[in-house]
Formats: structure tokens, sequence, C-alpha cells
């Protein structure tokens, strides 16, 4: 079988049975990540680890050609990623353990709105565990704390499916 033949990809153990997923994955990447590098993906996963919340909220890695790494910046922002370039690619250079990026090239424009995050729905309780839960936290007099032990309960029960 040559390299561009599809069933390449196939491979046996010795006993004849297909081998693991993990024993073939690094070989059928491999091409790609020449091709493209993995090294703006790392950066994408990790960008708000290496330079920090308040900067990543305001920026986006989004295209590494060479050494020089372009970020897509908030217009509102631009004149402090100018400011901080150097602090920005010690941080991005101390990330990957050596000297990979010697230039920031700054494009102004919007970010990529994502999402918020969706907090999940609360489970409703049955109404003879919310009484239980009411019976058994009448007799505190402060109502913070009231609060405060209800809301446990409430998450304590919604987890027990008993």
């Amino acid at each position: 079988m040559s390299e561009d033949d599809p069933q390449a990809e196939i491979t046996l153990d010795r006993r004849g049975r297909f081998k693991r997923l993990g024993a073939t994955v690094p070989g059928l990447i491999r091409p790609l990540a020449k091709t493209r590098g993995t090294a703006l993906a790392s950066l994408l996963a990790e960008w708000p680890l290496i330079v920090g919340d308040e900067l990543a909220r305001l920026s986006l890695p989004d295209k590494l050609t060479g050494t020089t790494l372009r970020l897509l910046v908030a217009p509102s922002a631009a004149l402090v990623f100018q400011h901080d370039a150097p602090r920005i690619l010690a941080r991005i250079n101390a990330y990957f353990g050596r000297s990979a990026i010697t230039r920031l090239s700054l494009v102004q424009g919007p970010l990529p709105v994502s999402a918020p995050a969706r907090r999940p729905a609360r489970p409703t309780l049955p109404a003879h565990r919310q009484a239980a839960l009411k019976t058994a936290t009448e007799g505190i007099a402060d109502d913070r704390l009231k609060a405060a032990l209800e809301r446990l309960g409430r998450a304590i029960l919604a987890r027990d499916k008993g």
C-alpha cells in the first residue's frame, strides 16, 4: 500500500486486530501539524492563562506567520497592547519555553462575540422534600443563615435521586 492509499491508514497489530486509536492518531495528525502548526491552537486554548483575563477579553491570536503573531485587538485597547508588547511577548515565550515569537502585529477590529455561559436550570424538588427542608430550617432565627441552609439543602436533595 502506498502513502496516498486511504487503506494505508488502517493498521492492524501483529494478531490481525485493529490498533488502538491512540497509536494511530499521531501518524494521521502529523501532516496537518507540519503544514499549519499547533502553536496557534495552543495559544488560542491558553490565551487567558498567558496574558491574563483582562487582556484576553480584549484580544485574540489571529495568525502565526514565522515568528510574528498577529493579534486581533479591540480598538479601544490597541494603545495598551502596543505599550505592553514587550511584556506580552515575554509571557508568550515563557509559555513556549523558548523564543518562539519575536514580533506582535496588532490589527484593530471587532472581536468575535462569545455566548455567555448559561447556568443549568435548577431542578425542582418534590413537594414532600420541600416541606421537609422547611421543617428542618424553621427553628433558625437568622434569615441569611436560614436562606443559605435552604439553598444548600435544595442542592443536596436535588442531587439525591432517592
